[in-house]
């Protein structure tokens, strides 16, 4: 697929911004696209030993999520998922904002937050001002 243009300036935004942004765009308009291309660039240029974390607001999500890792080349092995049902770590792991709290975010140096309204919130900043 290609990037739309507002797609290809964010990702370029992104990493002429020390690595940090925040994207508001309409649902549908290829933010997981985005941020599954900007993931791929991380895990290519940084430290091989990065771990990313994926915070979704609800399990439906969240499978979404893993179907577009999979669709996009990331092999299962890789992705990790916290939640209620599983308590896995990995390279990439997923959670909810409802397991957050319960799993050790210190272990990740990068984050992604999708579709989480909330995450200006001081249980949630506390996240955020993690390096």
């Amino acid at each position: 697929m290609e990037l739309r243009e507002w797609q290809q300036n964010a990702i370029d935004y992104f990493f002429s911004h020390d690595k940090k942004a925040i994207f508001s765009v309409p649902t549908g308009s290829g933010k997981t696209f985005v941020a599954i291309k900007i993931l791929k660039k991380v895990l290519k240029y940084s430290d091989p030993k990065i771990r990313i974390l994926i915070v979704v607001p609800k399990n439906v999500i969240l499978k979404g999520w893993v179907q577009e890792l999979r669709d996009q080349g990331f092999l299962f092995d890789k992705v990790g998922i916290y939640n209620g049902e599983c308590k896995e770590y990995s390279k990439i792991t997923l959670t909810t904002t409802a397991s957050i709290s319960k799993l050790n975010y210190k272990m990740f140096e990068f984050l992604i937050a999708d579709e989480v309204h909330n995450m200006g919130t001081p249980r949630q900043l506390e996240i955020l001002k993690h390096n």
